[in-house]
């Protein structure tokens, strides 16, 4: 039996059996099968050969040796001449036909009916006592490929999101269907003019997002300020301007605006209809990242149910850097091109989720564009619902966002800054303030709130405003201590 599995592993090699001194017929080129016991068994070799594809196969570059027709390596070895072949089809036949086998388990193909014909072909020249499948399965070199394929495919997952959804690739309908999802839920807002000298009787227009199947829309607020305004009309009486909803599919409803917050520009309008409208699918801002495909739907230039796209050119851009003062916001740019009227229209990304508000355009730029986080916005509607108002929280202290970058800077500059990399600085309290009477010192560095652990400036707004009046646990990392400290601070409304 031996002879014969030699004999034909010889013949797809491309090598002929050697005799050894001892008499022991060997193959040069596996000396691992050669054992102390005598000649290698069936069971020996496939053990071996399993093991060697599943190294092979993890390599980045299995081809990187190839043999010229001369005989001379690209790395300058040699072989016998006339023995053209590839560094990894060193088992022929065999090799082609084991490697498609493990293969098998991440491209679907039948592995049991390779084996049935390789072992056939196995039977012919060695003996029935031999199975591709169990030999794979023994060796286990099946459970190392299934993890190279799926480290193949994660290899873009940086996040727990694309992390949870899985690899997604961009088909010729990936735009299409995404919007497709996202666009019923999109609303024309128009504001009627009085005097009928606007654009087809509006003062003002843009986009909204129906938030739920109740008629609750979610709009600009620049848009709908124009309708608490009385105004004289064309009669000369003084009349209050209507806000129109008008829907994808051309359906007009009367809206009244129920709350309004010119700092952040949302506002909240609310429709009556007898039947559940359709509402958008809300996604987070959180998991967002630079370079990914969003769209942005709404009514540009008084032109209904328009889409465009592009990609997210910033995750976390500044208020400050746009030179806007008030609001501690931050906002998704993207270049996505959007006009007047696309303010209150979502922000959606492949699988048609609300990512984020369209806001505000570069005047002088093309390809530069803002929207508000969807996070912020579900902020701020459910302050709007809940409050009529924005509840904003004051505890008296001036933040700075840390990164890895910039803790280390600080702590290069000065020795005693506590070891972080992310975090919000402290860098000034105020004098009686809520902050000051908790105990938060200047140069604090908030490491942590509630269960968060992982702090940003506007996530600990957000949570400061849910619980103003409350106690909120802030966890502390002081200069000159590696200890953290635990502080309780109780916010207060600011003063509008």
């Amino acid at each position: 039996m031996n002879g014969r599995v030699i004999a034909f592993l010889s013949r797809f090699v491309g090598r002929q059996a050697e005799t050894s001194t001892s008499g022991r017929n060997t193959i040069p080129s596996f000396p691992s099968l050669v054992t102390d016991g005598g000649p290698p068994t069936c069971k020996d070799f496939t053990s071996w050969y399993a093991a060697q594809l599943t190294r092979k196969l993890q390599k980045p570059d299995p081809y990187a040796f190839r043999w010229s027709w001369t005989g001379q390596s690209a790395r300058g070895g040699e072989i016998p001449k006339g023995k053209p072949m590839y560094y990894f089809a060193f088992g022929g036949v065999l090799g082609a036909g084991l490697g498609a086998a493990g293969y098998a388990g991440i491209a679907n193909l039948k592995m049991r009916d390779l084996e049935s014909s390789m072992l056939q072909l196995w039977k012919q020249h060695v003996g029935a006592d031999f199975s591709v499948f169990a030999a794979l399965s023994a060796a286990q070199p099946m459970k190392s490929l299934q993890g190279l394929w799926e480290r193949q495919h994660d290899v873009a997952s940086t996040s727990g999101r694309i992390a949870q959804r899985g690899p997604l690739s961009l088909g010729p309908h990936s735009l299409a269907d995404a919007a497709a999802r996202a666009a019923p839920a999109v609303v024309h807002v128009g504001v009627g003019s009085p005097n009928g000298h606007a654009h087809n009787g509006l003062s003002s227009s843009g986009s909204g997002l129906i938030l739920d199947p109740d008629g609750t829309i979610l709009t600009s607020a620049q848009i709908v300020s124009a309708a608490a305004e009385t105004r004289r009309g064309v009669n000369g009486r003084m009349q209050q301007p209507k806000v129109l909803i008008t829907l994808q599919d051309r359906r007009v409803y009367q809206g009244r605006v129920i709350s309004s917050d010119r700092a952040t520009d949302l506002a909240i309008v609310k429709v009556d209809s007898t039947e559940p409208l359709p509402c958008a699918q809300l996604g987070t801002s959180a998991g967002l990242r630079v370079g990914e495909w969003v769209l942005a739907l709404g009514s540009p230039l008084h032109l209904h149910n328009s889409v465009t796209a592009g990609i997210v050119s910033c995750v976390d851009r500044k208020a400050v850097e746009l030179g806007l003062a008030g609001p501690n916001t931050e906002y998704i740019q993207t270049d996505a091109a959007t006009n007047s009227g696309n303010s209150g229209g979502p922000l959606v990304n492949l699988d048609g989720e609300v990512v984020g508000i369209s806001s505000m355009k570069a005047v002088v730029a093309d390809g530069v564009s803002f929207a508000i986080p969807i996070d912020t916005a579900k902020h701020i509607a459910s302050q709007l619902q809940s409050h009529g108002r924005v509840v904003k929280p004051y505890i008296g202290i001036k933040m700075l966002q840390l990164d890895a970058g910039k803790a280390e800077q600080l702590k290069r500059a000065d020795a005693s800054f506590p070891a972080v990399r992310t975090g919000i600085l402290v860098p000034e309290v105020s004098q009686g303030s809520p902050a000051h009477r908790a105990g938060l010192q200047s140069g604090d560095v908030i490491v942590g709130y509630g269960s968060e652990r992982e702090p940003t400036t506007s996530r600990l707004i957000m949570a400061l405003a849910e619980q103003v009046g409350k106690p909120l646990e802030l966890h502390i990392m002081r200069p000159g201590s590696s200890q953290q400290v635990v502080i309780s601070v109780t916010a207060v409304e600011a003063a509008s």
